[in-house]
């Protein structure tokens, strides 16, 4: 026999004859929310040289009666220029912040996994360079890794996946940034794009 129990969280938890426990993510109200994909990256080639620190994009919740948690990150990298056999490859990580006033100028919408439900908090940017972030207030790296030092652009391509066992949760003015860990080399240029899915409530 199974006992489904269902809180105002919209959470389910099932439990078993064998006293197996399990949660399981149900679709919120979308009076509160829902849920949500967005699609960003630049057009342009990430500039040679992309010194440590510098921030290529971010996700910054404004939501005023809600939480956005993150569940799943996917990018994608391309080289553009190949670089030199023997380089030190750089390295991304995606990072928390906060910063009060952040209204970036242009705002990709995310897609709504249900038409009904409200228009999300999230704000995104991507760049192909540093984008200015003078009062942001950095905090915690949630994960990273180091694309590879393209030295042929045939058919080569990173794939890069994060699926977070707990949701990463973000909640008003916070945000997380895709920056800089480590300088990259001034001959090898490449190109990425970036996948975020989220639900919020």
């Amino acid at each position: 026999m199974t006992v489904k129990i269902v809180g105002s969280a919209n959470n389910v938890l099932d439990v078993n004859a064998s006293k197996q426990v399990q949660t399981v993510e149900n679709l919120p109200n979308c009076g509160k929310g829902g849920h949500y994909t967005l699609y960003g990256g630049p057009t342009a080639v990430v500039a040679g040289s992309l010194a440590i620190d510098s921030t290529l994009a971010y996700l910054y919740f404004l939501g005023m009666m809600e939480k956005a948690y993150i569940k799943k990150i996917s990018m994608q990298f391309a080289g553009a220029t190949v670089g030199t056999s023997g380089l030190v490859p750089g390295a991304l990580g995606w990072q928390r912040f906060s910063y009060l006033g952040l209204y970036p100028s242009a705002i990709p919408i995310p897609d709504k996994k249900n038409e009904e439900c409200d228009r999300s908090g999230m704000q995104s940017q991507a760049s192909n360079a540093a984008i200015t972030m003078t009062n942001a207030v950095f905090g915690a790296e949630v994960c990273w890794t180091r694309p590879p030092n393209f030295i042929s652009t045939t058919g080569r391509q990173l794939y890069w996946e994060v699926v977070f066992p707990y949701p990463l949760v973000l909640n008003t003015f916070g945000g997380i940034a895709l920056r800089s860990r480590v300088a990259f080399p001034a001959t090898h240029t490449w190109v990425y794009s970036f996948t975020v899915e989220w639900f919020e409530m």
